[in-house]
């Protein structure tokens, strides 16, 4: 058999003969070359000789020709050849799924769903064009459709997009298409942010005193101390420290409402970031109430969930937002306003009482300072005037 040499350019002058190695191992013939500085093989064995000296020669023209790619990556394109774009984006997010968190995964398969893999029309063509045969013009006329069908869904159409991004990028990285074609400029553009009004304290108070008193400090948390519903509910009573009638609340992870199966359960999750593992000073006026809560609903053991359900469960975060709506209505507040608002309305408080946004991302869990600043924080009704005068005292002090 040959003496296996590198293979390349300078070296091309070489007989086809001396190209690469054939060896027999028991009633099997292997074959393998070098080129490129690696070696590479045809991923399989052969029963003769003469089969593996004539891979050999097809590789060697290959090469010859400048028509040459690595076995190993024209064996995946056969592989995947007929893989449509619907396909490879289920392939490509099942992958992803000892990757990410379970609610991650699930938002990403929700929107590439709602727009690609069910999607109608002029949107819904994407999904069966084969990965290979994939254009920027396909693309450009998929994200036109999907923009004239939901004109009013910006972040899901980009949201969308993006998932189409990744899972191009991870073809291209594993040979399967040689660029990304998802390139559109109108999809890079955020998309505004809905600005929203913050409630003021007066409204919050309504809503939490129709609140029935299984429910009341979740909604305290959410209001008045910017925790957000997820972690609310998570809460164990370990989590719950009580010392000097001073109340401190330790959050350390969150449930997420993930579908399995057609089958809806909560899933106890870690903090997205090291942020959102954070300790909460629960407000004076509240400490009474986190005391009483854990006499009345919660149980004696450790692990045992802060606000349970009837049965002892956890209570899904749709179970609590309809007692909110439902209190909301006999409030006879803005139908607009979330448990979500609660965050906009303590970072406001918190930079008016002169805090620092890292103070204040400490307190939320959140390390994004343009988030902090650009999405949540607000102006107070009557807050401009407020300072003005303050700067009229100075002065004429």
């Amino acid at each position: 058999c040959a003496i296996e040499k590198e293979s390349s350019p300078g070296n091309m002058s070489r007989s086809k003969s001396s190209f690469g190695n054939v060896r027999k191992i028991g009633k099997l013939w292997y074959a393998k070359y070098f080129h490129q500085g690696r070696s590479h093989t045809p991923g399989h064995s052969f029963r003769a000789k003469a089969a593996a000296q004539a891979w050999l020669s097809s590789e060697w023209r290959l090469i010859e020709l400048d028509e040459w790619t690595p076995p190993a990556h024209r064996a995946q394109q056969a592989e995947y050849g007929n893989v449509t774009v619907g396909e490879w984006l289920e392939q490509f997010h099942a992958a992803l799924a000892a990757r990410v968190r379970a609610s991650t995964l699930q938002n990403y398969t929700r929107v590439a769903r709602l727009r690609i893999l069910d999607a109608d029309g002029k949107a819904g063509k994407l999904k069966g064009i084969p990965l290979a045969a994939l254009t920027s013009a396909d693309v450009h006329a998929w994200w036109d459709a999907v923009c004239a069908a939901f004109p009013g869904a910006e972040t899901t159409n980009q949201a969308a997009y993006k998932r189409l991004r990744a899972a191009c990028a991870e073809a291209v990285e594993r040979g399967l298409i040689p660029t990304n074609p998802v390139n559109v400029r109108a999809a890079r553009r955020r998309p505004a942010t809905k600005v929203k009004k913050m409630p003021d304290d007066a409204e919050l108070r309504a809503i939490y005193d129709e609140m029935g008193d299984r429910c009341k400090l979740v909604t305290a948390l959410c209001l008045f101390h910017g925790v957000r519903v997820g972690e609310a509910l998570a809460l164990k009573r370990r989590h719950v420290v009580v010392k000097g009638g001073k109340v401190v609340i330790k959050i350390r992870g969150n449930v997420q409402r993930i579908t399995k199966d057609g089958h809806a359960e909560m899933v106890l999750q870690p903090p997205k970031s090291s942020a959102g593992r954070r300790d909460v000073p629960i407000l004076a006026e509240f400490a009474p109430l986190v005391i009483d809560h854990l006499k009345r609903f919660t149980g004696p053991k450790a692990d045992d969930w802060v606000t349970p359900t009837s049965n002892g469960g956890v209570m899904f975060d749709t179970s609590y937002r309809s007692i909110f709506i439902r209190a909301r209505a006999r409030a006879g507040v803005r139908d607009d306003i979330t448990p979500h608002h609660g965050r906009n309305w303590l970072i406001t408080r918190l930079l008016e009482q002169g805090a620092t946004v890292k103070e204040v991302g400490a307190l939320l869990g959140q390390d994004d300072v343009a988030t902090i600043l650009g999405v949540y924080a607000r102006v107070s009704d009557g807050r401009p005037a407020a300072l003005m005068e303050g700067v009229g005292k100075a002065l004429t002090g």
